[in-house]
């Protein structure tokens, strides 16, 4: 698994999927799987896996997204006719776990001063893009407003709206 997937990933798949799912194999799957061959995985070898990560304290989105990264493995092992079906979907985690606790929001007026602070250490370009990210605004026509964030030339920090 590791040499066919993880290497057919480093060729396909965007770097931060890749170191992704590196990780993912590497800290949750290779002790549980590693030396099973694919074909001889059944989904209630990937319950137990999951139920025992959630039992060692795991929460959703880890679990989900270590699930998820072995469906893949399962999709491509598919696609290349080494095994002919994907045990992944109908695992599940067998014990209740906790939900995420709520992020704090932060205002505007807490925002600005940190992204004000970094100015010396990145380029003038990057800080339209850095507060739309920190605001979870994409590009585009997003709120009527085509651009959205600091800029140097406006005496309190903040772009101009454009419409």
């Amino acid at each position: 698994m590791k040499v066919v997937y993880l290497l057919w990933c480093d060729a396909n798949k965007a770097a931060p999927t890749t170191n992704s799912y590196q990780r993912i194999w590497h800290n949750y799957w290779k002790a549980h799987i590693g030396k099973a061959a694919l074909a001889n995985l059944a989904t209630a070898d990937v319950t137990a896996v999951l139920t025992a990560l959630a039992k060692d304290g795991e929460g959703r989105r880890t679990l989900s997204h270590v699930k998820w990264m072995l469906s893949g493995v399962y999709q491509c092992a598919i696609a290349s006719g080494i095994v002919p079906k994907n045990p992944v979907p109908d695992a599940k985690w067998l014990v209740k776990v906790a939900r995420p606790k709520k992020q704090r929001e932060y205002s505007l007026a807490e925002v600005k001063p940190i992204l004000m602070d970094s100015r010396a250490a990145r380029p003038p370009s990057c800080y339209s893009r850095r507060a739309r990210l920190f605001c979870g605004i994409t590009t585009g026509r997003d709120s009527r407003l085509d651009v959205v964030g600091l800029d140097r030339r406006s005496p309190d920090g903040m772009a101009q709206q454009n419409r």
